[in-house]
């Protein structure tokens, strides 16, 4: 005759299966987030080619963040010919997609273009794209001395419906410093976005690593915490964190203007040739 298990024989199976469980349980949803990051830095690279050929058809100029009026049409339907999918735009770590139904073309004018807005794949409006209506830079990709070090886009996250517009693209002197122990009722403020839009999407989706294009082509996962400086408050951003970035004197365009990895990787909006 068989012998059935005593309760005791059965609790030690459990137990064993649970310890196997916490131990591999870690590694899948590691191995997961790896998988998404990979597809990540495939849809970044994608766009980046993109750009680089745009910019081939346009005289070397890079593309605007922003082109035209009234519609100002965003980057990626500039872009778009060149990538000739828009699933590319969205964050396989977010598990975000295209909307569906999505707006049926032309997207260079009228109400159909505000996917455009609103994909969370952020381009560098002041420091890698062109910035009509702030600078007016006419930048180039042969005029920028440290192209290959310059991020070009990253994946964002939206920080309140109120900005769903907003995201397309990001400030490098803002997007450099967060704040990420903000009042959650703070974010309704517009610069809630533009603080820790980048710094959240890489915190909780990418295991705390930017996922970025850069403006010679190539895509990487960056150490987040070696480029954003984050901030106990909104005091620190503004008296420390953009002295980092500006140099001790607190000013852009000076003797002082920092010339280092991360001044380097987020470029300077005031000046095209750097």
């Amino acid at each position: 005759m068989k012998r059935a298990f005593t309760l005791i024989e059965l609790l030690v199976v459990i137990a064993i299966i649970a310890i196997l469980a916490a131990i591999l349980f870690p590694v899948f949803a590691q191995a997961k987030r790896a998988a998404k990051d990979t597809s990540a830095l495939s849809n970044v690279k994608q766009v980046a080619t993109s750009m680089y050929l745009y910019s081939s058809d346009a005289d070397d100029v890079t593309v605007p963040y922003e082109q035209g009026w009234p519609y100002y049409t965003a980057w990626p339907i500039l872009v778009q010919p060149y990538t000739k999918s828009v699933d590319m735009y969205y964050d396989p770590g977010q598990g975000s997609k295209k909307p569906s139904p999505f707006p049926a073309g032309p997207w260079d004018a009228g109400s159909n273009q505000w996917w455009g807005w609103q994909q969370p794949m952020a381009i560098n409006r002041e420091s890698f794209a062109n910035d009509l209506y702030n600078w007016n830079q006419n930048r180039s990709l042969t005029s920028m001395a440290n192209l290959s070090s310059r991020i070009a886009t990253t994946y964002g996250e939206l920080q309140h419906a109120n900005w769903v517009n907003d995201q397309h693209w990001f400030w490098s002197d803002e997007a450099s410093c967060s704040w990420l122990s903000m009042p959650a009722s703070n974010n309704a403020w517009w610069w809630t976005q533009k603080f820790n839009g980048i710094a959240r999407a890489a915190q909780k989706y990418h295991g705390d690593g930017i996922i970025a294009s850069f403006g010679d082509g190539h895509a990487k996962k960056v150490p987040r915490a070696k480029y954003i400086m984050d901030n106990p408050d909104e005091d620190s951003i503004w008296s420390k964190c953009r002295n980092r970035n500006w140099g001790p004197d607190g000013r852009r365009g000076t003797a002082d203007d920092l010339d280092n990895d991360v001044s380097k990787f987020w470029g300077r909006a005031w000046d095209p040739s750097y």
